[in-house]
């Protein structure tokens, strides 16, 4: 309702810009882009994302926005406010939407129950609008967050990779001092067998001088 209020009062103001007064069943309105880019940049988007909105709302580009477009474009402004990126295209089912009720809106009589029913559609299609791009962002949601488990996982497994490196490396340098260790002990043993022969031979040598 809000969206539909601000689009009249545009209306009204670009008839009255011509000379004359706004006409047309209730929905059917088309105004062009120099009535309706002034609106749009009142959100202090920057006006490649303004153009970008424009792009997606002109359902059928002929360079005006009925109601319905209106609608779909003031929530693009209300979600990039969000900090919720624009989705590269609107769904098929809902541009299709858009044209069926512009269609409608074109033939209408002007009865209050039909021009409501036709609000109703509006804002359901607007609904639709604003659910796909949930889904969009939660789906946005996953893939950063798996590609942040992603770049963990590798981050772990480099550090692993590292420790196991460096436990390889002390284990290497271990057996080289066992080895080493060994072989002074070796050295030992050998010395100490030949001190005992010697010690052996000085002793059977005194034996014979004491004789």
């Amino acid at each position: 309702a809000k969206y539909d209020l601000i689009f009249s009062q545009a209306a009204k103001a670009h008839a009255l810009g011509k000379g004359g007064a706004a006409a047309g069943a209730p929905g059917a309105e088309q105004l062009p882009k120099a009535a309706i880019l002034p609106l749009l940049l009142k959100s202090q988007l920057p006006a490649d994302s303004v153009q970008e909105i424009w792009g997606l709302a002109d359902v059928d580009h002929n360079g005006a926005l009925g109601a319905a477009e209106f609608r779909i474009a003031m929530h693009l402004v209300t979600r990039l406010l969000k900090g919720n990126p624009l989705p590269g295209s609107l769904p098929t089912e809902l541009a299709a939407d858009v044209q069926a009720l512009r269609a409608m809106a074109a033939h209408a009589d002007g009865g209050g129950a039909r021009v409501e029913g036709l609000r109703g559609e509006e804002a359901a299609a607007a609904a639709l609008l604003e659910g796909t791009l949930a889904d969009l962002a939660a789906a946005r949601g996953r893939v950063a967050a798996a590609e942040a488990d992603e770049r963990s996982l590798l981050l772990r497994l480099q550090k692993t990779k590292a420790d196991l490196a460096a436990a390889e490396s002390e284990l290497q340098e271990a057996l080289a001092q066992e080895g080493a260790t060994d072989g002074r002990a070796a050295r030992l043993l050998e010395e100490d067998s030949r001190t005992a022969r010697e010690a052996a031979d000085l002793r059977a040598r005194a034996a014979e001088l004491r004789e």
